[in-house]
């Protein structure tokens, strides 16, 4: 009878609450209202019809919104300022920011126009007024042209995203203490105290530092986030003494004045002077939910949009461009989920996606992302500028574009992460030692890199030191990395490897196309493998390359390059499974391998390959040899739509298939061709005996 009571109680309460769930969520839906914005309105209408709209942010900031609200901006309108989010929704009933009426996207803009100077003398133009109330100025455009402040020494004319360098011979410390710099090419009597220093400190990282003080030949500063090498290279910027190029620039902190360097009176300068467009951080314990769609937002000189919180969002169909950092900065706090769908980035001066901290089930689809990092202030200690940044476990990135990206065009990390069917293109144009896709981390499980097409990956060896290198890999997996499936994806034209197994374990890489990838130096090889000593003895093991294709168009690229330090025991045959790949280099038939480990070394067939590791029994070679480049056709296919491609003659892959005048690629799919003309009559690829 007790027990009887006991359930009929409970089963009263759940009912109780259930109904007390439904009507509040009825309340929400009941009292969620409209919010109308426009140029032409007045903050002291009510704001809740079209016809009596609001005007400024800042009526909209003072606003407390109820879960459920819609907060909308008139199309053609620009509003000027930044939303601070003072209030969320609740989950399933979000807060949404869009749009009403027609015409082009709402613009939430922080750009000034700065039209009144004075003349300095010396084709040196001062503003008037302050242009902004910042500390700093990150993002200026002139002409409509992200343009960075002055350098010294000035731009590269073969390389405008970074100034020339000047080089350090020698250094005193490390660290975060007192650190110094000695150059010979410091000269013409400037003395430097209060502009920063950008070092180049390795092949990834430029550290921004305050100089103190200058002695002769010698900068002194505080900081230096990384160890520093003797010979690489240095630049001067945030001086007003770097003016001397047109539109070059420089901010004084105390007055707030910009000062631009032109032949005739400045037009068309933009500042940015808000520091962030969209802003919020929901601390409080419930889960909140924000939607944000259909707005432009134009001229952060920090982040465009900043996010953080316990809460769910979306960002979609929005345009997002000249961020001084990043585009959209997920500052972690417990992020549940997000989408961040159809969206375009442009001119972002660090990553145009990044996420940090505790951040999960992130959902980043069919975005387009073109310059991040490419003009970029230097964040201090930071080598950032990817196109996409996620670490967030249980993530999808998926359909995006991403082009000139200063490093990484995408990079993961976290459980259970899946990249699929995305165009990357020109990464690594500023920092080098990185990949169009890159990933690494230890003890992280459920990766996939799948169906992606990754082209020139470029490099930059600017400022680096005697001898420097280029690393510019297509897909690069990085010291630990394990547990990561790489199937049907397709890499060609980068600087180095096309993929690159640096210290991995239990990585998969199946049914890959990976084309005329680097030039020469020790890590060329459209498979580059590398296994080092130290933490690393032993670790790479379990490891599968399989059914790939592997083309190397030129005399001095590779089909596979292998490498195994003499300290470790990380040589091919511990590696794991090599089959069923062809390996073609119809310019030399001779040599596809070039291999540095104990079993083995220098360059080899593929015969030699078989004999030295035992494996690639079931593998393939070209059979037949080539000396015009010009019989050799690369096409590729970025779309998620069937292709069809016409072709000027008739064509043969490396697998024997023929193709007469037209070939039909599959959504990101590609295929290396070999004109197949009667003088010509190569034949398919085919097993090559041990003989």
């Amino acid at each position: 009878m007790k027990d009887n009571l006991k359930f009929m109680i409970t089963k009263s309460i759940t009912v109780k609450n259930l109904f007390i769930a439904i009507f509040s969520t009825l309340c929400f839906s009941a009292q969620a209202t409209d919010y109308y914005l426009s140029a032409n309105g007045n903050d002291n209408n009510s704001g809740t019809t079209s016809s009596s709209p609001w005007q400024s942010l800042n009526k909209l900031n003072s606003f407390n919104l109820q879960p459920g609200d819609n907060v909308l901006f008139r199309s053609g309108d620009t509003f000027y300022g930044g939303i601070k989010v003072n209030s969320s929704g609740s989950s399933g009933n979000p807060i949404t920011y869009g749009a009403y009426g027609s015409g082009a996207k709402p613009i939430i803009t922080g750009f000034n126009n700065i039209t009144s100077w004075n003349n300095l003398g010396g084709n040196l133009w001062e503003s008037t007024n302050a242009v902004s109330t910042l500390s700093t100025l990150q993002m200026v455009t002139i002409n409509g042209v992200n343009t960075p402040m002055g350098r010294y020494p000035n731009a590269s004319a073969s390389y405008p995203f970074l100034p020339n360098f000047l080089y350090f011979q020698s250094h005193t410390g490390s660290g975060s203490g007192n650190t110094s710099i000695t150059s010979s090419n410091l000269s013409g009597g400037n003395n430097w105290t209060g502009a920063d220093v950008v070092v180049r400190t390795n092949s990834w990282t430029f550290d921004r530092e305050t100089i103190t003080s200058q002695s002769g030949n010698t900068l002194n500063y505080v900081g230096q986030s990384s160890g520093i090498i003797d010979n690489w290279g240095f630049f001067i910027q945030n001086d007003i003494k770097t003016l001397d190029v047109q539109n070059e620039w420089y901010y004084n902190p105390s007055t707030k004045k910009i000062t631009v360097y032109s032949v005739g009176t400045p037009s068309n300068v933009q500042v940015a002077s808000v520091e962030t467009l969209f802003y919020l951080n929901s601390n409080i314990p419930t889960l909140t939910s924000t939607n944000i769609n259909n707005l432009n937002f134009v001229g952060a000189n920090t982040n465009a949009i900043w996010i953080s919180g316990n809460l769910t969002f979306s960002v979609t169909n929005c345009n997002v461009s000249y961020s001084g950092q990043e585009g959209l900065l997920l500052y972690g706090g417990g992020i549940q989920s997000g989408t961040v769908n159809n969206n375009t980035f442009s001119n972002c001066g660090s990553s145009s996606i990044a996420c940090s901290g505790s951040t999960n089930a992130l959902t980043v689809t069919n975005n387009s992302l073109v310059g991040s990092g490419m003009i970029s202030s230097y964040k201090p200690n930071d080598y950032s500028g990817g196109g996409i940044i996620i670490s967030a476990p249980n993530s999808l990135v998926q359909y995006n574009s991403i082009d000139s990206s200063a490093y990484c065009g995408i990079q993961f990390s976290g459980n259970n992460i899946q990249i699929r069917n995305n165009f990357v293109n020109h990464s690594t144009m500023l920092r080098d030692d990185a990949g169009g896709i890159y990933t690494g981390y230890q003890n992280q499980t459920g990766k996939i890199i799948d169906g992606n097409i990754v082209l020139n990956s470029v490099g930059n060896t600017n400022g680096g030191g005697p001898g420097k290198e280029l690393a510019a890999y297509g897909i690069f997996i990085d010291d630990f990395g394990c547990n990561i499936s790489i199937t049907n994806n397709t890499v060609a034209n980068c600087s180095s490897a096309g993929i690159n197994l640096h210290d991995t374990k239990n990585v998969t890489v199946n049914q890959n196309t990976a084309y005329s990838n680097g030039m020469p130096g020790w890590s060329d090889g459209q498979l580059f493998v590398q296994g080092d000593a130290g933490q690393f003895t032993s670790y790479m093991r379990s490891n599968s390359v399989t059914n790939n294709i592997l083309f190397a168009k030129s005399t001095d690229q590779y089909s596979m390059s292998y490498y195994s330090d003499p300290s470790g025991n990380n040589d091919a045959t511990s590696f794991g499974v090599f089959d069923y790949n062809y390996y073609a280099k119809p310019v030399n038939l001779l040599v596809p391998f070039t291999t540095d480990q104990d079993i083995a070394k220098g360059q080899m067939s593929l015969a030699q390959w078989r004999a030295a590791t035992g494996g690639d029994a079931n593998s393939q070679q070209s059979a037949n040899a080539i000396s015009d480049l010009n019989t050799i056709r690369f096409e590729y296919n970025a779309t998620n739509q069937s292709k069809t491609i016409g072709l000027d003659a008739n064509y043969i892959d490396v697998k024997g298939n023929n193709y007469n005048g037209s070939i039909t690629l599959a959504p990101y799919s590609s295929a290396v061709l070999i004109r197949n003309g009667a003088t010509t009559n190569l034949l398919p690829a085919v097993n090559v005996s041990d003989t």
